[in-house]
């Protein structure tokens, strides 16, 4: 994602005209960047990181200001996009899909694990958190 200003109208981009602006990315423990920065790396891009940080708040503020190219949670984010403040951009060849996994210890309380695991399953999709839980069908009115 970037700044409309940052970008201009173009939405599809490839993998150097990417790499020739900064990219705002999470510190270096994210998943995600690390996936995405052996991509570009297996892709023979060399990209510049301007911010290394773990809030996804900062990010989108820094890329909102037009500092630099992100990638963050497209459903999260989607009311930026909606609001004409971000903008979706696609590279080619496009950026490769990132799987989450919920992964537990087997030496504890198996039952819980497996129960927190299956609630991830069915309620994590990336977007605003919901900070009240759903109620049950029989309840909603």
């Amino acid at each position: 994602m970037a700044s409309p200003s940052l970008v201009g109208d173009a939405r599809t981009f490839s993998l150097d005209e990417i790499a020739a602006w900064p990219i705002l990315m999470q510190a270096g423990t994210s998943g995600v960047d690390a996936i995405y920065e052996r991509w570009f790396e297996s892709n023979n891009v060399s990209i510049r990181r301007a911010f290394a940080g773990n809030s996804l708040i900062s990010l989108c503020s820094l890329t909102i200001a037009g500092v630099g190219v992100s990638y963050l949670p497209a459903l999260y984010f989607a009311e930026f996009v909606r609001q004409g403040e971000l903008a979706v951009l696609y590279s080619q060849p496009e950026l490769p899909p990132v799987r989450y996994y919920a992964v537990y210890r087997n030496d504890g309380p198996q039952r819980l694990y497996s129960h927190v695991a299956s609630l991830m399953r069915e309620f994590c999709d990336f977007s605003k958190p919901a900070f009240h839980p759903r109620a049950p069908a029989s309840e909603q009115r």
